[in-house]
Formats: C-alpha cells, structure tokens, sequence
C-alpha cells in the first residue's frame, strides 16, 4: 500500500473494519490502534 501512495497510483487508503470489540481474532480497538498507526505516507 504505502509504495501506491508513495508512487501516487492511489490518493488515500481507507480501511474499513466490520469486527466488534468482542472478536478474539480481529478485535476492532486494536485494528484501529494498529490503522491510526500505520505510516502509509512520509
């Protein structure tokens, strides 16, 4: 994703998250937390 960004054959990511905060394998606060973590851009 971030070499798209960085080679400007997409503008933006946005990810979508359909889990609940009660799911054991894909729990949303932490998908969220790693998401706003993530460095797609410099």
């Amino acid at each position: 994703m971030k070499k798209w960004v960085d080679e400007e054959i997409i503008d933006y990511v946005a990810p979508q998250i359909y889990f609940t905060y009660a799911n054991p394998a894909a729990p949303y606060g932490e998908l969220v937390t790693w998401w706003s973590c993530a460095e797609i851009s410099d």
